[in-house]
Order: structure tokens, then sequence, then C-alpha cells
């Protein structure tokens, strides 16, 4: 069984790599973000993560939000022998500057969001370190580069 867990922070490449991961794989794809903003109910990353992960029997691949990773109902969801994490890690300055072109997101506005930034991914990069069973070094990589480096390590499991 294939169920694939992408992780990293805000602009890491989780569903970029996750999208041609599952298309490689001929896996289901989903965007935890993605289903958050459709979900007429709301936002409750929980309930989306359970709805994916009762699917009993279908492989998949998974994308988290960035800020999965400090929800512990969330994280308790996804410790499962059958999942497979991975920790797209990537360059703090490259992922701020890939942020700050789509415009400061209001976690981040205030005084100096630079700053903000970097409290941020030094706190979550520590906590998907720790969590992750695999840590992808995403620096000076294309997605496709990534997304074949993953595919192999699956292979090799």
């Amino acid at each position: 069984m294939k169920r694939i867990i992408l992780s990293g922070i805000k602009h890491s490449g989780k569903s970029t790599v996750g999208w041609a991961l599952a298309s490689q794989l001929g896996l289901y794809f989903a965007d935890l973000d993605d289903l958050i903003l459709r979900d007429a109910d709301g936002f409750d990353s929980v309930r989306d993560i359970y709805r994916i992960q009762a699917n009993e029997g279908k492989d998949f691949v998974l994308s988290l939000g960035g800020g999965t990773i400090e929800n512990q109902a969330a994280l308790e969801l996804l410790n499962r022998e059958d999942v497979s994490t991975y920790y797209l890690d990537a360059d703090e300055k490259a992922l701020f500057n890939r942020i700050a072109r789509g415009g400061i997101p209001p976690f981040l506005e205030g005084e100096n969001p630079k700053e903000k930034f970097g409290i941020l991914y030094e706190k979550r990069s520590e906590l998907y370190r720790n969590w992750a069973s695999v840590i992808i070094d995403t620096r000076g990589k294309t997605p496709a580069k990534i997304t074949e480096e993953i595919a192999v390590k699956i292979s090799q499991t």
C-alpha cells in the first residue's frame, strides 16, 4: 500500500511535487489546503484528513498545509504504519521570497514579516524534521528532480 504524505513549510513545493508524484505513480492526489478551502463546512484539517484516511485500501499522495505540523489531532491521524511521511526541506530565504512574491499573508503581516517568517521557519522546520520519516533536501532541485528522488525512495521500501 502506498500512502504518501508530503509536508513542509508554505511554498516548499508540496502541491507541485505531490501532483507530479501521484501522476507518476498512478495514485490519487489530495491537497489539504485545497480541501479545506472547498469545504463548505469551514476549516477543519482533522476532518479532511479523516475523510482521506477513511478510504481504506486506497493509495494516495497527500500534500499537507504548512501549519498542519502544529495540529496534534491531525498528526495523530497521520501517524499510521501504512503512511510514509516526507518533509520537503527548503531554504528559508528562498521560501520567504516565494511567499513575498505572492503578497505577505495575514499570518506574517505587521512590522517585520521576514523576521516573523524566520521564527516560524525555525519552529516548524524542527517539528517537521522530528516528525517525518524521510527528509528531502530541495535546495537547488527542480520539482521534477524532487519527484524522482521521492519515487526512488518509495521503490526502495
